[in-house]
């Protein structure tokens, strides 16, 4: 195996041997200037000296950043074609391939069908089973991917028929736009617009955090979403993109450049919230003219809550969540644009079923509602 590394991008590989020695401190100090490599488990390789990665695992994704281009060369033993990943939800699941042979994701992952959310690798080609998108075509050897499910799985690839290594690629070529950096970081945003907006025959839409340009795709004429690679940055690396937890600002354009005022009816409207951001876009939907509250749902819940609300200019919204004996079990603070938005809580698994308050506070105007998690 010959591992390409470009610099200053997180690449994210696998391994599809088992590489037994070196250890995998070494195996990563042999990358020229290497300044960090790790799993999606928090374990992590940061020459000269820290490594909490003892040995290679096949099923995991590896980020690897380096300061300069190069790469590393490393062989093994075959690996099992049983073996056998878990994943878990609400989670960017870190996932490897282990095979030298290609295989179509949707065959690959026929096992998941039916709790797969998303399959997407460092260059922002996907397969989103839900929204009918396969830009991936297929899995590689050598390249890792971030897998998102709906639920908790343990699974083995589909491999009957398809052991071919020659299998012809039939995979799209990425879509850099320009002034758009890629970090090897890349985040699904979905937007939606409405019948007035598509009269309007808009052009692209542009993913801002902040003024940073940070995702553009033209607007999809074949389906009711169109689906946007928006790129997360690193300050501690100088690597330019959006910052987790910052809101998303969504332009859309006409042919000629023009902004299309918009405002958002509904959307998780902050990046690396959820797994995926879903926005929908309208013409004009008037904002509320008070801070409210709907109901909580589900309710009761079994381990995550959703609460949407609406803000009648930019806040700060702290949402705290107290057991019944006033104890607090959470809190979140957050600065979000006018207009309405979602929150979801995933209550801590130690949490013990029961009521619980959730208290949303903009400012001095505070709302508290009840819930009941069951488990």
């Amino acid at each position: 195996m010959k591992q390409e590394i470009e610099d200053h991008i997180f690449e994210l590989i696998s391994f599809y041997f088992h590489p037994g020695e070196p250890s995998a401190f070494d195996l990563f100090n042999t990358i020229d200037n290497l300044l960090i490599a790790y799993e999606d488990n928090g374990k992590v390789v940061i020459p000269p000296v820290l490594n909490t990665i003892d040995e290679i695992d096949v099923t995991e994704g590896y980020r690897i950043l380096a300061a300069t281009s190069g790469g590393f060369e490393a062989s093994g033993t075959p690996v099992d074609l049983g073996i056998e990943f878990s994943l878990e939800t609400e989670t960017f699941n870190l996932m490897g391939y282990p095979f030298d042979f290609e295989l179509p994701v949707e065959v690959a992952l026929e096992p998941l069908a039916d709790v797969l959310v998303e399959i997407m690798n460092d260059d922002g080609l996907r397969w989103n089973p839900d929204q009918e998108v396969n830009t991936l075509g297929n899995l590689i050897p050598g390249e890792g991917y971030i897998v998102t499910v709906s639920e908790d799985v343990t699974f083995s690839f589909n491999t009957g028929g398809w052991m071919v290594a020659s299998h012809p690629g039939n995979r799209e070529t990425p879509d850099y736009h320009e002034g758009i950096v890629r970090t090897g970081l890349p985040y699904t945003i979905m937007v939606s617009l409405d019948q007035e907006l598509k009269d309007l025959s808009p052009e692209t839409i542009e993913i801002y955090d902040g003024v940073s340009l940070v995702g553009k795709s033209p607007v999809s004429t074949n389906r009711e979403k169109t689906l946007i690679t928006a790129w997360q940055g690193n300050s501690e690396y100088d690597i330019p993109g959006f910052t987790t937890g910052n809101s998303i600002r969504v332009v859309l354009r006409d042919a000629e450049g023009k902004d299309i005022i918009v405002r958002t009816l509904w959307g998780d409207g902050i990046f690396g919230e959820f797994p995926y951001a879903d926005i929908e876009l309208v013409k004009d939907v008037p904002l509320p003219t008070e801070f409210v509250v709907e109901d909580a749902y589900p309710n009761p819940f079994n381990s995550t809550v959703n609460l949407r609300f609406g803000l009648p200019e930019m806040s700060r919204i702290i949402i705290t969540v107290y057991d019944l004996l006033g104890r607090q079990v959470h809190e979140d603070r957050k600065q979000y644009e006018a207009g309405y938005h979602r929150y979801s809580f995933k209550a801590d698994p130690q949490l013990v079923s029961g009521l619980y308050f959730i208290r949303i506070s903009m400012g001095d105007n505070v709302k508290t509602q009840k819930v009941i998690l069951l488990k």
